[in-house]
């Protein structure tokens, strides 16, 4: 543990870093943390973009860097994230509190994360995620846990994926999850493909909840059932990117369910364009929205409303 209020303190890991101890399934406290950054002064650095370094994830509900309390994390390139598809409910990083950040330098090299209910990275309580990542993310094939390449949580946190990001969501994966108010940005030039079943590029959940994409999603040859976007219970989809899922099948584009949307882009499945749930939902579009092959353009569930109107 680094704890500094006044005093620069700096942390640098540039080899492997792997925790082993598991959680009792419920209480935080009981997690195993590799790094735990406290304080305004406190700065860490995993790899130095140059030479391969991993942070090893081998118990359940084990945490790689935990950073609080103002506290900065820097990840470089060429770190490889290891879960364990056995051990649940890891998390590699996790950013929490008022000033904590987490740098993302890491758009070259491909990390390849398989979990099972993992997350790459946790943005919590107004900390914030801003940079660069390359990621090929897949969860668990047969469980019921989703595994998140980004996960913000709360009022006034914010993730901001940059120009450059290239993510790649397979089985049972979420790329950008917002819950509970928290926010997550999507950069134009930034670039997002499907790839298994089940995939999901975007989810805001939740009143207050926001994902506003500005980047080109694509789905892949053979992916099946997945979805770009995804807004329930009150949360906002934004999207300003083009959306073409017409690669693979039984694809929806953006799935509502008491949720919202704005959309000013074109939006192509192979499947189901937009597909709505619940009386709540609402769409505000401005752009084609098209079934290339499958469903239909919109299609609106028994006891769904529909919202429709132009930007």
């Amino acid at each position: 543990k680094a704890s500094a209020k006044t005093i620069a303190t700096t942390l640098s890991s540039i080899k492997d870093l792997t925790l082993n101890g598991s959680w009792n399934g419920s209480d935080n406290a009981t997690r195993t943390t590799g790094v735990l950054a406290d304080g305004s002064q406190v700065s860490v650095t995993i790899g130095d973009g140059s030479n391969v370094a991993a942070v090893n994830l081998n118990g359940a509900g084990s945490v790689g860097v935990h950073a609080s309390e103002g506290s900065t994390v820097t990840l470089n390139d060429n770190v490889a994230v290891n879960f364990d598809s056995n051990k649940s409910d890891q998390i590699a990083f996790w950013v929490d509190g008022s000033g904590s950040q987490i740098i993302t330098d890491a758009g070259t090299t491909q990390t390849q994360v398989n979990g099972d209910g993992a997350t790459l990275f946790y943005v919590t309580d107004t900390a914030t995620l801003d940079g660069v990542l390359n990621l090929n993310l897949s969860g668990k094939a047969g469980s019921d846990k989703i595994t998140s390449g980004i996960r913000v949580s709360g009022v006034g946190s914010l993730a901001t994926l940059a120009t450059g990001s290239l993510l790649t969501i397979g089985t049972n994966a979420t790329g950008v999850l917002a819950e509970n108010a928290g926010q997550a940005v999507i950069e134009v030039g930034a670039a997002f493909s499907v790839s298994g079943d089940n995939a999901v590029v975007g989810k805001a959940t939740g009143e207050g909840s926001r994902v506003e994409n500005r980047a080109v999603v694509t789905s892949l040859a053979g992916s099946n059932g997945s979805t770009a976007f995804l807004a329930q219970n009150g949360g906002v989809i934004d999207n300003k990117g083009k959306i073409d899922l017409s690669a693979g099948t039984n694809h929806t584009a953006i799935d509502l369910h008491n949720g919202h949307v704005v959309n000013i882009s074109d939006i192509l499945a192979n499947g189901t364009a937009i597909h709505i749930k619940g009386s709540d939902s609402t769409i505000t579009n401005a752009k084609t929205i098209e079934a290339v092959d499958g469903k239909a353009a919109i299609h609106v569930d028994a006891g769904a409303g529909l919202n429709l109107s132009a930007a």
